[in-house]
């Protein structure tokens, strides 16, 4: 459950969750209980070469 919520937007919590608090209330929460968000790191493309071995 906690890798879903870390993809899903502050915004969109409080509808899949049926809850009545505003994102910065639930980013707040989620913050003091150690859920920290990060960009997620792209991969650099395959070069032709390595995609054949």
């Amino acid at each position: 459950m906690k890798a879903l919520l870390k993809r899903i937007p502050w915004d969109e919590i409080p509808e899949i969750f049926e809850w009545d608090y505003g994102f910065k209330a639930i980013q707040a929460a989620f913050k003091k209980e150690g859920f920290v968000r990060r960009n997620a790191q792209t991969r650099p493309p395959i070069s032709e070469k390595n995609r054949i071995l």
